[in-house]
């Protein structure tokens, strides 16, 4: 029986973690004395600084990007840093595996690295450009990553795809209808299983801006061969009803998402597990628990299908029966996460055959100042009927839904546990699948505005 097991993470950079001092580096003091000048006309720039190494064993070119003009001189400056310290311990790394493999004597050619920028929009208080990373340590080819930098000009934070859109965008759907399309004109170009089934982009899949249209990627291997290179997919911002929010205005020091990615498969079972991850939180505890709380959540769900997939396909040969692969697959989505609030929804999915798998959609709203779940009640003042009022609210928006044949039947009233999660200046209900409509309708959502409860809503984050 033969396994594999691949971990990615996709990381969101932070951009005050480090304290890299570029006045100490000589070769980039100029470069910082100048962009720091320039940053007093406040006209945002990437300037470019060039560097070389050539040895017998090992090889860089290198183009380092300096930004100036950002209206927060300190956090451009911290944010120049980063970008340094990347580079640099990318070029490390390689040439140190030029060493050792030198040093065994099994190195052949030189090692090489090749770093560059390609700038991609600058205007509308964004600027976006991307640095690709390119290593040679033997072998028929080398390997090229790439990593997108969306910041915001008046704060110098990095903008997440989901901060480009109005809350009732559903952007995803788009983004993820037209790269489906494409893979499907082309599928020569994808895998196979990729071609059969695409899952979809991460809620922080790498993107960057053009005149006109995001540009969303994946890297090397992700969901097509090395031949086929970058697969970038550019999205019309047309293709949004509500347009794109270019002109950002993204508070300092605010927390962000990454996504920690296990994909496994197997014969009897097959898992994709997207785990987000908090990232720049204040409280590095509460972060710390509530990643780890995530972490053990997409475990326990991925493990408990995977024993049950390992023990059918026991009794399915000890019977006769085909073999089944059990699949785990689970995706989120992050509705609202400020420094106070997080309110996101993970959908766990899962396949044990039949017609369709059958998934749960769990929500997590949590306080980041005191790490405490919030609940519903916590939402209202103490006394106030808000059942009442949210069933109320609920019955009419069934009426006006049903007028248009939808099949929304036998709901009452919210439980003591109804799930819930918060978006923009809304209380949104849902239920789950067959609870109140058809397994078609999926789960059910009711936007309900702050405003219709007056002054009994109580807004604890």
């Amino acid at each position: 029986m033969k396994k594999t097991l691949a971990i990615a993470i996709t990381a969101i950079v932070s951009i005050g973690a480090y304290k890299l001092d570029l006045f100490n580096i000589p070769k980039y003091k100029n470069e910082v004395v100048q962009a720091q000048a320039m940053a007093e006309n406040k006209t945002p720039t990437i300037s470019s600084k060039e560097t070389k190494e050539d040895s017998k064993i090992f090889k860089s070119t290198i183009k380092i990007p300096i930004i100036s003009g950002l209206k927060d001189g300190s956090s451009e400056k911290k944010l120049n840093e980063l970008i340094v310290k990347d580079i640099e311990g990318f070029k490390n790394k390689v040439k140190s595996i030029a060493e050792e493999d030198n040093a065994k004597g099994i190195l052949r050619n030189n090692y090489e690295v090749i770093i560059d920028y390609k700038e991609h929009y600058n205007k509308n208080n964004l600027i976006s450009f991307t640095i690709s990373y390119y290593s040679y340590t033997g072998g028929a080819h080398g390997n090229t990553t790439k990593k997108s930098y969306n910041i915001d000009i008046k704060t110098s934070e990095m903008a997440s795809l989901w901060d480009l859109f109005s809350p009732d965008e559903e952007y995803e759907k788009i983004i993820n209808d037209q790269i489906r399309e494409t893979i499907s004109n082309n599928p020569d170009e994808y895998y196979p299983e990729i071609t059969n089934y695409f899952k979809g982009i991460l809620p922080d899949q790498p993107f960057f801006i053009e005149d006109g249209f995001l540009v969303v990627y994946f890297g090397q291997y992700e969901i097509a061969p090395y031949s086929s290179g970058f697969k970038e997919f550019k999205i019309p911002f047309s293709s949004f009803k509500k347009g794109v929010n270019l002109k950002l205005n993204l508070k300092k020091d605010s927390p962000k998402i990454y996504s920690y990615v296990v994909t496994e498969k197997e014969v009897g079972y097959k898992g994709d597990i997207r785990i987000p991850q908090l990232n720049k939180l204040k409280d590095e505890k509460i972060q710390k628990e509530l990643n780890e709380m995530f972490q053990n959540h997409g475990k326990e769900f991925g493990e408990k299908l995977k024993k049950d997939g390992m023990e059918y396909v026991v009794e399915s040969k000890k019977l006769g029966f085909p073999l089944i692969n059990y699949a785990a697959d689970t995706n989120y989505k992050v509705h609202t996460l400020t420094s106070k609030l997080l309110s996101l929804t993970v959908v766990y999915n899962s396949y044990t055959g039949g017609a369709h798998g059958n998934y749960n959609v769990i929500p997590y709203n949590y306080d980041l100042i005191t790490g405490k779940e919030i609940a519903l009640n916590h939402l209202f003042k103490e006394g106030f009927d808000y059942k009442k009022a949210i069933n109320e609210e609920i019955k009419k928006q069934i009426e006006v839904l049903n007028k248009d044949n939808h099949l929304i039947q036998g709901f009452e009233s919210i439980s003591e546990k109804q799930p819930f999660y918060i978006e923009g200046d809304n209380l949104v209900i849902y239920f789950q699948p067959y609870e109140i409509a058809p397994y078609a309708m999926g789960t059910p959502a009711f936007k309900i505005p702050f405003s219709s409860f007056g002054n009994n809503f109580v807004p604890v984050f």
